[in-house]
């Protein structure tokens, strides 16, 4: 014998729908408008043998519990806090039965949170088409693959996602690799009267810099980026020309070795803030 929800029963409900051992009394107007798989569902259903002689439909494949935290978002008197615990049920559901005020709801949960459970975030920001989500866990997951490739979680992943994420990590890898003949200092033109001396500097210091990145285990992203564009001070003979190269060569010879590298979105405009590598969802 099912049990009445003690959250959602309302005696003035026209509509019975049972989840597991569990009834529930509701409104099909508000279950309507918020959903057309259940606008669709109340066209088939029936009166039931009881009191009220009220229409009865059966959910299968759904906890009682999650259901009743995805109604606390279609009924506003009650309310439910979406957390870590709690953000992968109801975005299931709610994409079972097409509830979007829920999945807008999840959505904005993880654009503030990600950072705090970033390889979660990327995986749900993949099943559920969250493309904000997707680019930003990506550069935090990229930074540290390693580790997270560890994780049973990473298996959680969709067979794209994880070759995504493991064949920018390659195409990482490679290009660290392919620094030993790279001549960052070749096509610059100098707007200084000591281009030879200056290149020279440029050079010698460009090959300390190869030295300290192409290590193992695998440096990360972010620190490679912040490595190759701290270049030491130089002679105050040169040092507007070592500017124009920081500023507006280096960064092209970069782009063109690594790929593009930006710091999180809410650290953009921001001074010193690490950059990362990352993958946009297509």
């Amino acid at each position: 014998m099912s049990n009445r929800s003690v959250v959602h029963y309302y005696e003035d409900g026209d509509l019975l729908v049972n989840v597991n051992d569990t009834t529930f009394r509701l409104h099909r107007s508000f279950l309507a408008m918020a959903s057309r798989v259940f606008e669709d569902m109340f066209s088939c259903s029936v009166p039931s043998e009881n009191k009220d002689n009220l229409s009865c439909i059966t959910l299968t494949n759904t906890s009682s519990t999650v259901f009743e935290n995805l109604l606390t978002f279609i009924y506003p008197r009650k309310y439910v806090r979406i957390s870590w615990e709690n953000i992968e049920s109801l975005l299931e559901i709610s994409d079972k039965y097409e509830i979007s005020m829920v999945i807008e709801a999840s959505e904005e949960f993880l654009e503030m949170h990600f950072a705090e459970n970033p390889l979660l975030a990327f995986n749900l920001a993949d099943q559920y088409g969250f493309k904000y989500v997707y680019k930003e866990s990506s550069k935090l997951v990229l930074n540290n693959l390693v580790e997270f490739n560890s994780l049973q979680e990473f298996q959680k992943l969709s067979h794209k996602a994880a070759a995504s994420l493991l064949s920018k990590h390659l195409e990482y890898i490679l290009a660290i690799g392919n620094l030993t003949g790279l001549d960052v200092e070749k096509d610059y033109y100098h707007g200084c009267s000591h281009s030879i001396t200056h290149g020279y500097v440029i050079h010698n210091n460009f090959v300390d810099k190869k030295r300290s990145v192409q290590c193992f285990p695998v440096i990360s992203p972010s620190k490679l980026y912040d490595i190759l564009f701290k270049f030491d001070e130089c002679d105050k003979k040169f040092v507007d020309c070592q500017r124009s190269f920081l500023k507006n060569f280096f960064p092209r010879i970069f782009l063109s070795h690594f790929g593009a590298f930006e710091p999180l979105e809410t650290e953009k405009g921001k001074s010193n803030v690490e950059r990362y590598l990352f993958l946009e969802l297509k």
